[in-house]
C-alpha cells in the first residue's frame, strides 16, 4: 500500500503545471482494509475505523471529509445531502490527506455513499479565471464527477458498506451460548466417552446413592458409544465453525476473527472444559443428558450414517476388559491381607499343583506302625498341621491321611497304633500329577 501512495505521490507531481485546478480535485481514494470490490465499488466493514488516503491536487485545502447517499456533479452542493457525519481531514502535503471513517450499513433504499469534501474557509485565491470560488469556499461539496451516468469514474469517489448478520447485542448474546455449547461438547466427548460400558455397570451396582443413579442415566445414551461421539463431535465442529463467522462480522477483520475464536476456543473451549469434566463428567454428563440428546436428535440425519459405518468397520464397543493380570494389580490399592486373598484368587486358574505342594522330602509324616504316644501327639500339635500324610516303610508309599480332629479322643498312655485310627476312618487320598491346574483341584474338593 505505501509503495500505491508513492507512485500516485509521484504521478501527481510530474503533472504540468497548467493542469492544476484552482480548486481540490480528489483523484483516487484507498482504504487500509476492504472486504470486496463489487461493481468496481469497494465494499467497506461497516461501522469500523477505517484508514482512508486520498490523492490529488490542492488536498491541502480540505478540512472535513463526508459521505451523501446520492451522486451529483463535482462542486455541487453537499449541505442537505450528507448522511453521515463528518470527518477531519488531514492533509500530508498538497497530493495526499488521510482520514478515518467509519461508515453505517447502508439502508435499502440506498446505493452507496458518494464522497463529499469540505474547502478551508478562505483557503482559495479569488480571480478573475475562477469566479465560482466564492460559491464553493467553505462549504460543502460533491467531490465526485457524477453528472448522472453509471460510468466507472462515477463511483470511483465511492463506498458501499456490508450488512450485519444480526443486531450486536444479539451477536454478543449468542457468542456467549457459541463459546459455553463449545466446552460443553468438548468436555462431555473427554467426560461420557471414558466412561465406558463396564465402568459404568460397575458404578451402577457399587457407587453412592448418586453416582448410581447418574450411571443409570447415562448408560442407555453410552451404549451408543459411535452415535454420541458422532454427536459430540458434530456439534463441537458446527458450534465452533459458527463461533468463527459470527467473530468475523463482528469485528470486520478475518485475522482479528481467527485469533480471537482460537484463545477464546482454547480457553474457554477446551482446557477449562476438560478440565472440570475429566474429574466431574458423570454429574455433568448426567443433567446435561436432555441437551445431549436433542443434539443427537437434530444432527440424527448426518451422525447415524457415520456411526453405522464405524459399527460395521470397528465393530460394536465392548468396553473394558480386564486380564486377570490387570485385576490383580488394581487389587493392589487395597489391605496388604485383602489384596493376598484377592490376587491369589486371580490366579488361582493359571498356577499348577507343582507351584504350590510341598515336597514329600520336606513334609511332615507319620509312619503308618508309630503309636500315638505323649511324644508324637506333642509333635502334631507342634507342627499345626489338621491333615498329616501317613506313609507305609517307604515316604514315597503315601498310605492315608490322619485328620487332627481324629485325635480327639485318643489318651496317650494308650499308646495307640495310628494304623487303627487310619484304618477305622479309612480316608481315601487323592493323587494327581504336579502339573495339575489348581482351578481343576478346586472343583474336585469342591465336589469332596
Amino acid at each position: 500500500m505505501k509503495l500505491d501512495i508513492i507512485l500516485i505521490t509521484v504521478f501527481l507531481k510530474l503533472l504540468p503545471i497548467y493542469c492544476t485546478p484552482t480548486e481540490p480535485v480528489i483523484y483516487g481514494i484507498l482504504p487500509d482494509i476492504y472486504n470486496s470490490i463489487t461493481d468496481n465499488i469497494i465494499v467497506l466493514p461497516s461501522n469500523k475505523p477505517v484508514h482512508l488516503s486520498m490523492f490529488g491536487l490542492k488536498m491541502d485545502y480540505i478540512s472535513h471529509i463526508a459521505f451523501a447517499s446520492i451522486k451529483k456533479p463535482r462542486n455541487s452542493s453537499c449541505e442537505h445531502e450528507r448522511v453521515t457525519s463528518s470527518f477531519d481531514a488531514l492533509p500530508e502535503n498538497s497530493f495526499v490527506s488521510t482520514s478515518i471513517i467509519s461508515l453505517r450499513e447502508l439502508s435499502t433504499n440506498e446505493v452507496a455513499f458518494f464522497l463529499c469534501i469540505r474547502v478551508t474557509p478562505t483557503s482559495l485565491p479569488k480571480t478573475d479565471s475562477s469566479p465560482n470560488h466564492t460559491n464553493i469556499d467553505g462549504k460543502w461539496i460533491f467531490a465526485g464527477d457524477g453528472g448522472g451516468t453509471d460510468s466507472v469514474s462515477d463511483y470511483r469517489l465511492s463506498f458501499r458498506t456490508t450488512t450485519t448478520l444480526m443486531p450486536l447485542w444479539v451477536q454478543i448474546i449468542l457468542i456467549m451460548l457459541l463459546f459455553f455449547l463449545s466446552g460443553l461438547f468438548s468436555g462431555l466427548n473427554l467426560g461420557l466417552m471414558s466412561l465406558d460400558k463396564t465402568e459404568l455397570k460397575i458404578i451402577e451396582s457399587a457407587g453412592s446413592h448418586n453416582e448410581k443413579s447418574y450411571a443409570k442415566a447415562i448408560r442407555p445414551v453410552r451404549e451408543k458409544g459411535n452415535l454420541l461421539l458422532c454427536t459430540l463431535l458434530l456439534g463441537n465442529v458446527l458450534v465452533n465453525t459458527s463461533l468463527t463467522i459470527l467473530m468475523d462480522d463482528l469485528t470486520g477483520n478475518g485475522l482479528f476473527a481467527v485469533i480471537g475464536s482460537t484463545i477464546g476456543i482454547t480457553l474457554l473451549g477446551e482446557i477449562m472444559p476438560q478440565a472440570v469434566c475429566s474429574r466431574n463428567g458423570l454429574a455433568i454428563g448426567a443433567k446435561t443428558l436432555w441437551l445431549t440428546k436433542l443434539f443427537m436428535l437434530l444432527t440424527f440425519p448426518i451422525a447415524f450414517p457415520i456411526s453405522f459405518l464405524l459399527d460395521k468397520i470397528l465393530g460394536e464397543e465392548i468396553g473394558q476388559v480386564y486380564s486377570r493380570e490387570k485385576l490383580g494389580a488394581l487389587a493392589g490399592t487395597v489391605a496388604t491381607d485383602e489384596m493376598n486373598i484377592i490376587t491369589g484368587a486371580l490366579a488361582l486358574t493359571t498356577k499348577t499343583v507343582a507351584d504350590v505342594m510341598t515336597p514329600l522330602s520336606d513334609a511332615f509324616m507319620l509312619s503308618y506302625s508309630a503309636n500315638l504316644d505323649f511324644h508324637t501327639m506333642n509333635e502334631i500339635f507342634s507342627n499345626g498341621y489338621t491333615r498329616i500324610p501317613v506313609y507305609e516303610n517307604d515316604r514315597q508309599n503315601i498310605r492315608s491321611v490322619l485328620n487332627v480332629k481324629d485325635l480327639a479322643f485318643i489318651n496317650t498312655d494308650d499308646k495307640v497304633p495310628v494304623s487303627t485310627v487310619c484304618d477305622f476312618y479309612n480316608r481315601s487320598i487323592i493323587i494327581v500329577l504336579d502339573t495339575t491346574n489348581l482351578g481343576m483341584m478346586l472343583k474336585e474338593f469342591r465336589q469332596g
